[in-house]
C-alpha cells in the first residue's frame, strides 16, 4: 500500500509539473499575442501617418511615422522607417517580450516582429501600360539611363525557364491582344497591390510586330534625344509595371504590382528581346518627375 501511495505521489507530481509547464506556456503565448496585436496596430498606423506626408517628401514622412509610434508607446528609430519606392513608406520593428512563467524553462523573452507598408495609390489606377513587367528593383539606386531587359527571350541570360519572358496579360490573353497592348497601351487600369496574370510564351511575332508599329518610325534615336524633346511626345518612352516578386514563376501565374517605371526602348530584336533604358519612377498620378505628387485623386493604403 505504501509503495502504491509513493507511485501515485510521483505520478501526481509529474502531472503537476507538466500542467504547470503547459499553463506557463499558455499564459506567455497569450501575453505575446496581445503584445503583438498592439504592436502591429501601432506600426500600421505609423506607416499610414508617414504615408500621408509622402507628397511632401521622405523626411516629413519619416518624421510623421516616428512621431506617431513614439507617442503611442512604441519607440522606433529613423532606420526603422524606410521607403521601398518613392510612393511608399515601410515601418518595421522587432520587440522582445519578457516571459513570466516560461522563465522556469530558461526562456527569458520572445522576439516579436511587426511591419507595415503604406503607399499612395490613385483612386482610378493607371492605364496605357505596356505588357511587360520588371522584377522588383530599388530604382533609387539606379541612375537615369541604366539599361534593362524589358522582355526576355530563351537566349536571354536572365531567363530562368518556365515559359515566362516578363510578358503580362493586361487586357486579356493571346497574341493579337498582346500585340495591340504594345501598340496602344493597356485599356485596363492597375494600381499598387493588384494581381496581374502573366502571358506565357516567347511571343516572337507579336512582340516584333507590336514594337515595330509603335516606334518603327520614331525619329528620337537616342535616350538623350528623347529626354531633350520631352518624353510624353516620344513613343519609345513607355510605362511598365514593376512587380513585387524578384522573378517570374513557372507557367501561367500571377504577379503583384509594386509600382511603375518608365523606360526608353532602345531595341526590340534578337528576335523578340526588348531592351530599354531606365528613365524614372512614375507616380500613380501619371507624372514621371521622380517624386510623389498630390495632383489628382490619391489615397494612402496599407499594401503589406
Amino acid at each position: 500500500m505504501q509503495r502504491q501511495r509513493g507511485s501515485v505521489l510521483v505520478v501526481v507530481t509529474l502531472f503537476s509539473m507538466v500542467l504547470m509547464g503547459v499553463s506557463a506556456l499558455a499564459v506567455d503565448v497569450g501575453r505575446t499575442v496581445v503584445t503583438r496585436t498592439r504592436l502591429q496596430r501601432v506600426v500600421d498606423a505609423a506607416a499610414l501617418a508617414g504615408g500621408k506626408d509622402l507628397p511632401s517628401g521622405t523626411a516629413p514622412a519619416r518624421s510623421a511615422s516616428l512621431d506617431f509610434a513614439n507617442r503611442n508607446g512604441v519607440a522606433i528609430a529613423a532606420g526603422d522607417v524606410t521607403f521601398p519606392t518613392p510612393n511608399s513608406v515601410r515601418v518595421a520593428v522587432v520587440r522582445p517580450v519578457d516571459t513570466v512563467f516560461a522563465r522556469v524553462m530558461g526562456i527569458m523573452s520572445y522576439p516579436i516582429p511587426a511591419s507595415a507598408t503604406a503607399a499612395l495609390q490613385s483612386a482610378t489606377g493607371m492605364s496605357g501600360l505596356r505588357p511587360w513587367g520588371i522584377p522588383a528593383q530599388d530604382f533609387a539606386g539606379y541612375p537615369e539611363g541604366t539599361t534593362f531587359k524589358l522582355k526576355l527571350t530563351s537566349k536571354s541570360g536572365e531567363y530562368s525557364g518556365g515559359g515566362n519572358f516578363q510578358a503580362l496579360s493586361l487586357d486579356g490573353s493571346g497574341g493579337s491582344i498582346y500585340r495591340q497592348t504594345i501598340i496602344s497601351g493597356s485599356q485596363s487600369r492597375f494600381q499598387i497591390g493588384d494581381s496581374v496574370p502573366t502571358e506565357t510564351g516567347n511571343m516572337v511575332g507579336p512582340t516584333s510586330q507590336g514594337a515595330e508599329t509603335l516606334i518603327g518610325g520614331d525619329t528620337h534615336t537616342s535616350y538623350a534625344a528623347a529626354v531633350a524633346a520631352g518624353e510624353p511626345d516620344c513613343p519609345r518612352v513607355v510605362t511598365l509595371i514593376v512587380i513585387k516578386q524578384d522573378s517570374f514563376g513557372k507557367g501561367k501565374s500571377s504577379v503583384t504590382v509594386a509600382g511603375f517605371a518608365s523606360f526608353f526602348i532602345t531595341s526590340w530584336n534578337d528576335p523578340a528581346e526588348v531592351v530599354g533604358q531606365f528613365v524614372r519612377y512614375v507616380d500613380m498620378d501619371g507624372t514621371s518627375d521622380g517624386t510623389t505628387s498630390a495632383v489628382g485623386t490619391q489615397a494612402i493604403a496599407l499594401i503589406d
